[in-house]
């Protein structure tokens, strides 16, 4: 989540230390920043103010991009259903 790492560096906050705040590991932390797991609900609400407002403001854009994207395909092929 790269909203993450950037409001994080706008913070002056280092990933150790933002880590220490959501009581998680730096690594953890780092894989959130990539991308390469999700950001949990639990630890969003600790997130200090100056970095929760971008964080929630770039997940509610992705989630909107998401749902265009599926509207599209939807418009354009039928839904199968998955079994």
């Amino acid at each position: 989540m790269r909203a993450l790492a950037e409001a994080r560096r706008a913070a002056g906050l280092t990933q150790r230390q933002l880590a220490a705040v959501l009581e998680i590991e730096q690594g953890t932390l780092a894989d959130i920043e990539r991308g390469r797991r999700p950001l949990p609900r639990e630890r969003l609400i600790k997130l200090p103010k100056e970095i929760r407002g971008p964080v929630i403001n770039a997940t509610i854009a992705q989630l909107r991009a998401e749902i265009a994207e599926l509207k599209a395909l939807r418009r354009g092929a039928p839904l199968t259903k998955v079994r």
